[in-house]
């Protein structure tokens, strides 16, 4: 059945609206681009992707930005503060653990090395002044839960390397907190120190 002379859009007793159209008369008075893009002779701008970032004053300023942020988050990556790292009154303390798997259990080492005393601060510690440093370490699986709440090692700081040492049965720990308490005549601090278990 054909539908093209049905007449639609008038009311009953009106006669129906004719409309014309001609692509030519309209395009007549159409804009040069216009007709270019009717006719093929214009093709469109494909710029490349570093062209259509700095294409306008806008567009230059968000690459740029975007280039900062990323320079400031690699910046704070390498530079910045980390989890198993502190310095207190000039006394360095670093927490580091690994994963042993000599054995069939597996045994995890966590160590808090406490370095040299700061030039600045050298003179303060020894003598008579030395700091009694006691790590209390616990063991967390990946669900940040205390698997092993380890008993606390206790040595006397008189300003020289030392370290503080434990091990446990690797029973699937993803991280280790070891809190550090420092106590002399002076001091009576604590720092936190966490890191992750390398496998």
């Amino acid at each position: 059945m054909d539908f093209s002379d049905i007449p639609e859009g008038h009311a009953d007793g009106e006669e129906p609206l004719v409309f014309h159209y001609s692509r030519e008369r309209r395009l007549e008075h159409a804009p040069q681009i216009v007709r270019d893009y009717y006719d093929g002779k214009l093709t469109a701008f494909r710029p490349g992707l570093f062209k259509a970032l700095v294409a306008t004053k806008a567009n230059r300023f968000m690459l740029f930005a975007l280039v900062l942020c990323f320079c400031v988050v690699l910046f704070n990556a390498f530079f910045g503060p980390k989890e198993n790292a502190e310095t207190y009154r000039g006394i360095p303390l670093v927490l580091k653990t690994f994963r042993f798997a000599e054995s069939s259990a597996g045994e995890v080492f966590a160590v808090v090395e406490v370095g040299d005393a700061e030039k600045r601060y050298a003179d303060s510690y020894g003598n008579g002044n030395e700091v009694v440093i006691t790590a209390k370490f616990r063991f967390l699986d990946v669900d940040n839960q205390i698997v092993l709440d380890e008993a606390e090692k206790t040595a006397v700081y008189s300003g020289g390397k030392m370290s503080l040492g434990v091990k446990a049965q690797d029973f699937e720990l993803s991280s280790l907190e070891a809190l550090i308490l420092l106590r002399n005549a002076g001091i009576d601090a604590s720092v936190s120190l966490r890191s992750k278990i390398s496998r």
